[in-house]
């Protein structure tokens, strides 16, 4: 589905196979438009005033692709009754919208596979300077394995 304009005005492509009597099978395209009805309590939809956009016939010349051209305008229907829930799940999706940047970096985690003395004991193993030296001036003894002081 190409367009459904207010859920009354639809446009739509098609590719089909189509086997004319004693010939070969023969691929083609065509878009259509239509004027829709949606009755919601039944979940259908009632097409009617279809009519044939353009047909593609890309492997045939021009003379055979005007022949099949009027066969394939034959077969298509005035009218149309097609379920709600599928004209909806062919409908194009909008553009993903704009979002707020956010950083999502996960923390920095300390870990020691030394026995620390206390809490920036860990942080001068790790060699680095943080803000939470500053924060912590409680220290806390005993052996600290691989564990995530955070």
């Amino acid at each position: 589905m190409d367009d459904w304009q207010d859920f009354a005005d639809i446009k739509w492509r098609q590719v089909f196979q189509l086997t004319p009597a004693g010939g070969k099978e023969v691929v083609g395209a065509t878009s259509f438009e239509g004027t829709t009805e949606v009755n919601t309590d039944t979940h259908a939809v009632f097409m009617f005033s279809i009519q044939v956009l353009n047909i593609y016939f890309p492997d045939q010349d021009p003379a055979t692709s005007a022949q099949f051209d009027q066969l394939i305008r034959s077969f298509v229907p005035l009218t149309f009754n097609a379920s709600l829930d599928r004209l909806i799940a062919y409908m194009p999706k909008p553009q993903s919208e704009n979002t707020v940047a956010l950083k999502n970096d996960p923390p920095f985690i300390f870990v020691s596979y030394t026995q620390c003395s206390d809490f920036q004991e860990v942080c001068a193993c790790s060699g680095q300077q943080t803000e939470m030296e500053k924060i912590t001036a409680r220290p806390t003894r005993g052996t600290l394995g691989p564990s995530m002081i955070s």
